[in-house]
């Protein structure tokens, strides 16, 4: 749906980073992008291209750095808020094998499901909107999944304005209806209005977008949250779910992004 050309020449690196006074995390810094594409590839005849910095037998620095597990801990809490059960196990739920992933009973829980979402064969991706000054929407976190299936490394897809995952001017317009929707009937469900959750899977499905090589491809059972700036762990002691609850509802606490897990894929090129 949303999420998910070619880039600008030389993306910049991780280093070239801002801190958000919201997130007190480094987000790296955008830079103007000529038209773009996207993709999302999970099933797919041919191998598709594997970047040196996204092998899936090793977890790469970036996955685990602390301005991705600060994000991670708020999409993960985001999950629950939305959707009443952990981000962890509805990944293992849906892909298996990713219980393979978790034989180091050491690592904390965070550490954990780090692991879980980089190396999931299930496409996981997400935007932020505190990088732009218009608020415009930002990937800036894409799985072994997704980039390998966008044929993205991290550094160029972390600074990539998501809208380009679509083709023309009107798809802009209808992903952004889109988007904005999950906001409004996510709001809806907190304030205790009836949402129609049928209607809602089926405006997730189906959805076609634009790899980087301009090939289309179609998006299957979408799974789209909003991520809201939930306090930390350490900082969220005594916060209870419902007082999160509340403050979404009241507007104090607002969404600062999106984060998806897609569960088929297909090219139609």
């Amino acid at each position: 749906m949303n999420l998910f050309g070619v880039l600008s020449p030389s993306p910049p690196s991780l280093a070239t980073a801002f801190v958000s006074p919201k997130l007190s995390t480094i987000l790296p810094k955008p830079r103007p992008t000529s038209s773009s594409s996207c993709s999302i590839s999970r099933q797919h005849p041919r191998v598709p291209i594997l970047y040196a910095s996204e092998t899936n037998d090793m977890l790469l620095p970036h996955y685990t750095s602390k301005s991705v597990l600060s994000w991670l801990q708020k999409m993960e809490t985001s999950y629950k808020l939305e959707r009443g059960e952990e981000l962890m196990d509805a990944i293992l739920r849906e892909d298996t094998t990713s219980a393979e992933y978790l034989d180091n009973n050491n690592d904390s829980p965070l550490i954990q499901l780090a692991t879980i979402c980089a190396k999931t064969t299930l496409p996981i991706a997400s935007h932020d909107f505190l990088r732009d000054p218009d608020g415009v929407a930002i990937y800036n976190y894409g799985n072994h999944a997704f980039l390998r299936g966008f044929g993205y490394p991290w550094e160029e897809f972390v600074v990539l304005p998501s809208k380009y995952c679509v083709e023309s001017e009107e798809d802009m317009q209808e992903r952004q209806q889109l988007l904005d929707s999950v906001k409004a009937n996510a709001i809806a469900k907190s304030e205790g209005d009836n949402v129609d959750e049928t209607e809602m899977a089926s405006n997730y499905d189906n959805l076609i977008r634009i790899r980087k090589d301009k090939k289309k491809i179609l998006l299957r059972g979408v799974n789209l949250w909003n991520v809201y700036d939930v306090p930390a762990e350490d900082d969220a002691k005594g916060t209870s779910e419902e007082l999160i609850r509340t403050k979404i509802e009241e507007g104090e606490m607002k969404a600062i992004g999106q984060a998806v897990w897609i569960k088929n894929v297909d090219y139609l090129d």
